[in-house]
């Protein structure tokens, strides 16, 4: 049995093996040479323990090796801060720490060494669609806010004014103001549309991913305000394993929802969420707080009774939060939300499933 460290790069990696006798083995492999990952993998044996610090590509390099060793450890590199407190720092050094510790790890019976949670391949799909669903959003925002800019800086400020429409563009784009300002609007306006083609495009392709999480996505979107778009949101940051999650309290601070406390004698003060857990939810939940305060009493009233003298970003945060709780309950429980509007789910059913449909045809 040995135990692997690995200090992960994009295009290469560093190993420092140590064997249960303390024989230590070191060298470095290309990750696009075959003839080094074959000589790599016939190193490797099926009572090997494995541990690397999550990355971009280390799903991936998990994915090629939990079945070729007994166990495979991505390590939370906020979390390990031994290699980033030590006073010398290269990738041998990296290497051979991971493996100490992950001896230690092992033969104590300990969870001494903090995991990151790897997903599924389908839940990674839907992640990696999120992510650039949200850079092509903010590309948009970036974009109109140019626009308005150029107008602003001629004298021709449209606040709060719709300027997308084909009348509003022509408009625009006959305005009398410099032609290179005006060549810069209407390449914008090109811009603007590609983006936005490409964004329903990718919300499209999202909905479809979802085909293979129907059951979560109906339980999701019996909340007023969730849409299937939401749910998968949802979905991909728990990883549609709730079982994961001790309590509705770590569920929701996974989710970004609870702020860190500080306290100290009787001061006690609320500070930002927690950074290491997932976002994409939280932003799209905050933009339906309305339609789930409609149709939820006891929201709507904890919310009156709360809102007096609290700022706004901080309500609604604490609404976030007592949704999240709610989702993980009907998660946990495996049921419809309280109040439910059956009219309105079977609707957003129907729709989630004709649009599985056409893109099956």
């Amino acid at each position: 049995m040995n135990f692997i460290g690995i200090d992960l790069h994009s295009n290469r990696f560093n190993i420092c093996a140590l064997s249960s006798k303390n024989q230590t083995f070191r060298k470095t492999f290309n990750l696009k040479n075959e003839e080094q990952m074959t000589e790599f993998f016939s190193f490797l044996s099926t009572n090997d323990h494995v541990a690397f610090e999550a990355s971009t590509n280390s799903f991936a390099f998990n994915d090629l090796l939990v079945d070729k060793v007994k166990k495979v450890y991505v390590l939370d590199p906020f979390q390990f801060k031994l290699i980033c407190k030590s006073g010398k720092k290269n990738d041998k050094i990296d290497a051979s720490k991971i493996v100490t510790m992950l001896k230690y790890h092992v033969e104590s019976k300990s969870d001494f060494l903090p995991l990151v949670y790897v997903p599924d391949l389908n839940i990674r799909k839907i992640r990696s669609l999120f992510t650039t669903y949200k850079l092509l959003k903010k590309q948009i925002v970036a974009t109109k806010n140019r626009i308005h800019s150029i107008l602003k800086q001629n004298l021709h400020p449209y606040n709060n004014q719709d300027i997308y429409g084909s009348t509003m563009r022509e408009e625009i784009l006959n305005l009398d103001i410099n032609e290179e300002d005006l060549i810069q609007i209407s390449i914008l306006y090109n811009n603007l549309d590609a983006l936005e083609t490409n964004a329903n495009k990718i919300k499209k392709i999202i909905i479809y991913s979802g085909k293979d999480f129907e059951h979560p996505v109906d339980i999701l979107t019996s909340i007023s305000g969730v849409s299937v778009f939401i749910a998968l949101a949802i979905i991909g940051d728990y990883a549609n394993n709730i079982k994961r999650f001790k309590n509705a309290k770590h569920f929701s601070s996974y989710m970004r929802s609870v702020p860190k406390l500080d306290a100290s004698n009787k001061s006690i003060k609320n500070g930002n969420t927690h950074k290491q857990g997932r976002k994409t939810s939280i932003s799209l939940i905050l933009q339906s707080l309305q339609h789930i305060l409609n149709i939820d009493p006891y929201l709507f009233n904890y919310y009156k009774r709360k809102t007096m003298g609290v700022k706004k970003g901080k309500m609604r945060m604490a609404i976030a939060r007592r949704i999240f709780v709610r989702i993980f309950f009907i998660l946990k429980n495996n049921e419809y939300y309280k109040y439910r509007n059956s009219f309105q789910h079977e609707r957003k059913m129907k729709e989630f499933k004709n649009i599985i449909n056409k893109y099956e045809k």
